[in-house]
């Protein structure tokens, strides 16, 4: 469990940018440190290079757009997370050892498995759907509860109700 307040708020900073080029010296001067010492403060809380967590990030969510916006070349893709085409296609066989087309048609598109629940299957909707859902508005202040976990989504549900079951 992530609990510094610092690494906490470069997650979320990087989460917002990460269609941007983002450097490390972005999110250290985004919460007022030094690079050199932001990135041992943000490895010893993650485990992870804030370079490498960013490089993960991007590569995961490039990963589901491959899935869900099979209208969008590959390329075009890897171009909207600043790889050119063929650093693009080695960095994603790299991170997850098959090429980006492969994964495109290798697994179905629709289902998986549900995160919290196993035995379930959750359904992927298109953007559109999603961006159909979506409603901007404004709430009073409310007091949130949360905590980050870095790691695979297997765990998420064991998180979750350890989560519960603390708070």
């Amino acid at each position: 469990m992530i609990t510094n307040r610092f690494v906490n708020q470069s997650i979320e900073y990087i989460m917002q940018h990460l269609d941007e080029e983002i450097s490390v010296e972005d999110v250290a001067n985004h919460c007022h440190f030094s690079k050199y010492h932001f990135s041992r403060i943000f490895k010893a809380e993650t485990g992870e290079s804030i370079y490498a967590f960013i490089k993960r990030l991007k590569m995961e969510q490039s990963a589901f757009r491959l899935k869900i916006e099979k209208n969008k070349s590959i390329t075009e893709i890897g171009f909207n997370y600043r790889y050119s085409p063929s650093n693009y296609s080695s960095a994603f066989k790299k991170h997850y050892n098959i090429s980006p087309a492969e994964f495109r048609k290798g697994m179905n598109t629709s289902f998986v498995n549900h995160p919290i629940f196993p035995d379930k299957l959750a359904r992927f909707k298109s953007f559109a759907e999603y961006n159909q859902r979506i409603t901007i508005q404004e709430i009073n202040d409310l007091v949130v509860i949360y905590e980050r976990h870095i790691g695979n989504y297997i765990e998420l549900g064991k998180n979750w109700c350890d989560f519960t079951e603390k708070i």
